[in-house]
């Protein structure tokens, strides 16, 4: 059931990565470096380029379950909204 409830969060989990992305690309690259804005969606193709590039697997010896790999996606990413917005206030 566990692994149900984690596959019904993680479409929203990657509008919400799409959204933070494009967001921070519209806080720092816009005004840095005169780029066009993002759309969600060209968002969401570069943060899984990058995902995809990028995804390492480690092995603690203790596999957590699916839900909380979600969860803990969810706050990382809330995170950077937050020093991104922090961030932004200072350019």
């Amino acid at each position: 059931m566990k692994n149900f409830i984690a596959l019904l969060l993680i479409i929203p989990l990657i509008l919400y990565r799409g959204w933070v992305l494009a967001l921070g690309w519209a806080w720092f690259m816009v005004p840095t470096f005169a780029l066009p804005a993002l759309s969600i969606p060209a968002a969401l193709g570069i943060s899984g380029l990058l995902s995809f590039t990028t995804f390492q697997l480690i092995r603690t010896g203790v596999e957590p379950d699916a839900i909380t790999g979600v969860i803990t996606s969810f706050f990382l990413t809330t995170y950077f909204l937050f020093v991104f917005f922090i961030t932004s206030l200072f350019m």
